[in-house]
């Protein structure tokens, strides 16, 4: 049975570091978003994932069925979310995207890896993969009335997911210089993505709270379910089945509100559903952690 202090040196880390962030951006202290998303999207992540994926102690099949499973997840999240909003009444093209992405990037790697280890970052770095592919793909087509399936493979990590997994599945020893860079570089991602998502929540303001909440809990709840169906029905144990659950019951990811504010998409309301979520999943993630450790 995982104790409390295992919560508490699994969660801490998260959530305080966040706070860091949200306090900054409260301060008013200077914080340039653009850049640290910029040093985080193009160097820092891209670094990690082939630096994680190359030395992963876990096999390229299971990855790939991980991976999978998460893809599975989404498609089910889509379906799901588009006959709910309809029933609802609520617009898709405003409020989909928002059920569609959890946070398995800012939020979910570091919970995994402190839960996980090694082991469990590896099957997260698959799982974000395969989600930049749908973020890229499904969430733009949904958002804006048409796919942009090339913007994907614009993205520097879905290159080093594959070069990784190259790597991985060939066996191949890569030099110590370069497992040493990409070490370190990576090692930027996790720190500064918080302290992102915690700047991020303090400049959101919340509309709608009785909806964003609804919505908030939906994302969560929905994750939780489908990926606990789409694990049993493959046959998934032990840190995929875990990893796979976490991550897809994660709150909505911060993405959704940046596809709101590029496509006119009521960004406002987006926001509010993110910073609900984003409260709830301080509840949620230790009863999910005590459920997959």
């Amino acid at each position: 049975m995982t104790s409390f202090v295992e919560l508490v040196s699994i969660l801490a880390p998260v959530f305080l570091t966040a706070l860091i962030g949200f306090v900054w951006a409260k301060r008013k202290l200077p914080f340039d978003h653009a850049f640290v998303t910029r040093i985080v999207s193009y160097l820092g992540t891209p670094c990690l994932v082939f630096y994680a994926l190359s030395q992963a102690e876990v096999d390229a099949a299971s990855l790939g069925t991980v991976a999978g499973g998460m893809a599975l997840c989404v498609l089910a999240f889509t379906a799901i979310g588009y006959v709910g909003l309809k029933f609802l009444g609520l617009p898709i093209r405003v409020h989909l995207p928002s059920l569609t992405t959890p946070n398995t990037g800012n939020m979910g790697l570091p919970v995994a890896f402190f839960a996980f280890g090694p082991e469990g970052l590896s099957y997260a770095i698959a799982i974000m993969a395969s989600l930049i592919l749908v973020c890229f793909t499904l969430n733009i087509w949904i958002a804006s009335g048409r796919a942009s399936p090339i913007e994907s493979l614009k993205q520097p990590m879905i290159w080093a997911a594959i070069l990784g997994g190259v790597v991985l599945a060939a066996d191949i020893d890569t030099p110590r210089w370069l497992d040493n860079t990409t070490n370190l570089i990576g090692g930027l991602s996790i720190p500064l993505m918080l302290l992102a998502l915690g700047s991020s929540m303090a400049d959101l303001k919340v509309e709608h709270i009785k909806r964003s909440l609804g919505l908030g809990a939906w994302r969560i709840a929905m994750g939780f379910g489908v990926s606990w169906l789409v694990v049993g029905w493959l046959q998934l144990e032990g840190a995929a089945a875990g990893i796979l659950i976490l991550q897809a019951s994660m709150p909505v990811a911060v993405f959704a509100f940046l596809f709101a504010q590029l496509y006119d998409q009521r960004p406002a309301e987006v926001a509010g559903t993110i910073v609900m979520s984003t409260l709830i999943s301080v509840v949620t993630l230790p009863l999910i952690l005590l459920f997959v450790l």
